[in-house]
């Protein structure tokens, strides 16, 4: 402080040219307030770069309760980037940005989750956002993931569920098949639809989707393997996984593990009158069944529409490209999901160039309600499954019909006390069965029935021998 007054009074001493007592006295009063200068007054052009350090604002750890306009007040206690805050009008403080974006309030369901300049989205499973910028505003668009999500048109193509086998891919007792997307394991309950790519041989039969190890495929009961010719090639089977095996959904493939034993029949009780019968129109009421006959039975979720058969062997042989049609009335209300038929004769057929049968139901004016067809290669029990299955209403009368692409293929009535049956029914002089005037269409591997039925040319007044089916239900 000393030496700063002394070399202050030197300056102005040689600056001035004044006696010495002048000098003594002016410079006294100059230098004596030395310390204290009025930077607004007293300064021009200060330049602080080469300070130490400076400090313009006022620091806190709040903002004082007033202020005038152009004050500046840095709060300590406040998160980077909010310290800086300027009065902008009397006793109010505004927040201070070194750029022009704002901190905006973010909410989520109208509660506020925080107040920041940049909001960061994310997304969960089965869900992508489109997030662009359109110059005017930044645009965002929720989008389904489909490669996790189901949609209505992934499920109505029926893709999540299939798992064909390739062919060639196995074997026709060790299968494999693979899903798309990729299953990535094994869970209880999982439904499997799934199409093999060779004949069943029958016994001990698995299954590995995608690599994740061979299960068995046993009946619906978890216990009963397939029966030979159960399985057919290209056919739609529908398994559920139960935490060890797999199960076919909709009963057995075997020719008889299905239904219960069917109990000895009962004496027979007399014939009813017969109805009278309409011109072209439905049948009158049918009587009781008379001697050798009974109605149409259900066990086991099959249903058997035609009975017992009136005698043991009687073969029906439609092809190519005729129909027989046999006439049943519907008993009860029923959802047939597909048709299981005793096959006798395939020639010509081999699982290398299978033969063609088709099955359809009618109503009673003709009218095609649902048909499905499947290949032929060997004889046994075999099972058509309808992809729309038909309901058929209680009382009302239909026609089961079918057709083959060659005279080869024969379907029979097997013998009584056996799970396939026909039924005999005397309705007057009304046929019931027989060659229908509707034809068939398409050639091997893609026969179909006909849109209406047509008039169908009794073989006797009696329903004959229809072939031995049963409704799957």
């Amino acid at each position: 402080m000393q030496a700063d007054v002394l070399e202050c009074f030197f300056a102005y001493a040689l600056g001035m040219r004044a006696n010495i007592f002048s000098i003594v006295a002016v410079g006294a009063v100059l230098c004596s307030g030395q310390t204290q200068i009025d930077l607004r007054t007293q300064t021009k052009s200060v330049d602080f770069s080469a300070a130490q350090s400076t400090k313009p604002f006022q620091t806190g750890t709040s903002l004082p309760p007033n202020c005038t306009v152009g004050q500046m007040f840095f709060v300590t206690a406040a998160s980077a980037g909010q310290n800086s805050f300027g009065c902008t009008s009397p006793n109010v403080w505004s927040l201070e940005h070194g750029s022009s974006v704002s901190p905006t309030e973010i909410r989520s369901a109208g509660v506020v989750v925080g107040t920041r300049p940049a909001l960061d989205l994310s997304t969960g499973s089965g869900v992508l956002w489109s997030v662009s910028d359109t110059g005017q505003a930044i645009s965002v668009q929720t989008l389904l993931d489909t490669s996790v999500a189901q949609t209505r048109a992934g499920q109505q193509s029926g893709s999540a569920l299939l798992c064909a086998s390739a062919p060639g891919s196995g074997t026709a007792s060790t299968y494999s098949c693979s899903m798309s997307p990729t299953l990535a394991t094994y869970s209880t309950g999982m439904v499997v639809h799934w199409t093999p790519d060779n004949d069943g041989v029958g016994g001990t039969t698995t299954l590995n989707v995608d690599d994740l190890g061979a299960r068995r495929i046993a009946d619906a009961d978890g216990i009963t393997d397939p029966a030979a010719g159960g399985l057919v090639a290209g056919q739609l089977y529908q398994l559920w996984y139960d935490g060890a095996l797999f199960r076919l959904i909709g009963g057995g493939s075997g020719s008889g593990s299905g239904a219960g034993t069917v109990g000895p029949r009962g004496p027979a009780g007399p014939a009813g009158p017969a109805g009278p019968t309409g011109p072209e129109g439905p049948p009158g009421a049918t009587g009781p069944a008379g001697t050798g006959g009974s109605g149409a039975i259900e066990a086991g979720g099959y249903r058997f529409p035609f009975g017992f058969p009136s005698d043991n062997g009687a073969s029906d042989i439609a092809g190519p490209n005729g129909v027989k049609a046999h006439m049943f009335v519907a008993e009860n209300n029923m959802l047939v999901t597909g048709i299981s038929y005793y096959l006798v004769g395939a020639s010509g057929c081999s699982p290398a160039s299978p033969c063609r049968l088709a099955a359809a139901i009618y109503d009673v004016t003709g009218v095609l309600v649902a048909q499905q067809s499947a290949p032929v290669s060997g004889t046994g029990t075999l099972q058509i499954s309808f992809t729309s299955p038909p309901n058929l209403v209680a009382g009302k009368v239909y026609y089961f019909a079918w057709t083959a692409d060659t005279t080869g293929v024969v379907l029979q009535a097997a013998a009584s006390g056996s799970w396939m049956f026909g039924l005999l029914l005397n309705s007057g002089s009304r046929s019931r069965s027989g060659t229908a005037s509707g034809r068939a269409t398409g050639t091997a591997g893609s026969v179909a029935m006909p849109s209406l039925l047509g008039t169908v040319t009794g073989q006797s007044d009696h329903f004959g021998i229809p072939p031995a089916i049963a409704f799957l239900m």
